[in-house]
């Protein structure tokens, strides 16, 4: 099943059926999405992944309605694959979600994500620069800030941002 989303998202729907867990409907609910992401070219794959993420997602939130990240993995779900009659529900969930919840970071870099994607790098700056205020260490913010800045003409602060970003992801040495 390695890249084949759609499959592995069949067996780990089936996994979720027979354990009813919030956490095996959210993995068949990522699985089901990553389909959505890889299947390029694929319409008929992309709308099977859609739709069975956004079942599995609303089963994850059924059985645990308080978990933000099963709420916030349906709206990314529906922002990358949006329905004909409401092309921008999934943002307009996760709008939602950062005015409920300002202190969930992972709304502000989903929504920051989404901002980078359509060109508002203004904005998206704004959100990841309010992240690293609370998370200084969030590694996944100062890899978008730097695209952020860089769209921006920030060229030494995206620079300073990518250099972290890079740092981290260099591997490590391990000498004998």
């Amino acid at each position: 099943t390695l890249g084949h989303y759609g499959i592995a998202g069949h067996y780990a729907e089936e996994i979720a059926d027979l354990t009813q867990t919030p956490q095996a409907w959210s993995i068949a609910g990522t699985t089901f999405t990553m389909g959505v992401l890889q299947e390029d070219g694929k319409e008929d794959v992309r709308k099977y992944c859609a739709d069975k993420a956004e079942s599995a997602f609303q089963n994850a939130i059924s059985l645990d309605p308080d978990e933000l990240d099963y709420k916030l993995n349906l709206a990314t779900a529906y922002a990358e694959y949006p329905p004909e009659d409401n092309p921008m529900k999934g943002i307009l969930m996760q709008l939602e979600m950062s005015r409920e919840y300002p202190e969930y970071m992972p709304v502000q870099l989903s929504l920051a994500r989404f901002g980078l994607k359509t060109g508002q790098f203004d904005k998206a700056a704004g959100r990841l620069e309010k992240v690293l205020e609370r998370e200084p260490n969030n590694l996944r913010a100062h890899c978008l800030i730097a695209d952020a800045y860089a769209g921006l003409e920030k060229i030494e602060a995206a620079e300073k941002h990518k250099n972290i970003c890079t740092a981290s992801q260099m591997p490590i040495n391990k000498s004998n």
